[in-house]
């Protein structure tokens, strides 16, 4: 992680070392603390609570690690390299992403992302509320698809389910428009 605070980077390793191998909603504020062996005023400096600590990590390690090309379709090309490095750290994303609603990681890494994806299609396909909604709900689905492969027993390895996403996306949309010109 590229935290550039040490008490940071100590309230970080300490919360993935802890969700590696519990369930966040056990996990406190202060046994994250406790681990880093920082106080839980530190704590309150650096962040708002835990979902603002696990986004941050979120955060920083994907501009860290993900680099991109502009020209790089943002959506296949972020989830086949996203799936590659949670996979790496399963256990702990395993458990992060099971926290949905206001202030999960998956809501964060909607919107994230969001702009990129906006950015990009906007130049292919006309933008409008709708697009942009499709767009949105999209980033949504694909978390959610990290979530339940990650919860797979034994979870396959990331080239697979990618290449399996991808084509179930295809195989829908195809379908789907050739069902549409049919009926037109």
């Amino acid at each position: 992680m590229a935290f550039d605070n040490l008490v940071k980077k100590a309230l970080a390793d300490s919360a993935k070392q802890i969700l590696r191998v519990k369930a966040f909603s056990k996990v406190s504020i202060a046994e994250i603390c406790d681990n880093a062996g920082v106080s839980r005023r530190s704590f309150y400096t650096h962040f708002k609570d835990k979902y603002d600590l696990v986004n941050e990590i979120f955060y920083e390690e994907y501009h860290s690690k993900f680099s991109f090309d502009n020209h790089e379709d943002p959506i296949w090309t972020r989830f086949e390299t996203c799936c590659e490095y949670v996979y790496a750290d399963r256990a702990y994303y395993k458990n992060v992403l099971s926290v949905t609603g206001t202030n999960s990681l998956s809501e964060y890494g909607v919107e994230l992302l969001y702009p990129e994806v906006v950015g990009y299609y906007g130049k292919i396909l006309e933008t409008n509320p709708i697009t942009n909604r499709c767009l949105q709900m999209l980033l949504k689905l694909l978390f959610v698809l990290i979530h339940d492969w990650l919860n797979i027993n034994p979870c396959i390895p990331p080239d697979k389910f990618t290449e399996k996403v991808k084509a179930a996306f295809s195989d829908f949309f195809h379908s789907y428009i050739d069902k549409l010109d049919e009926n037109a």
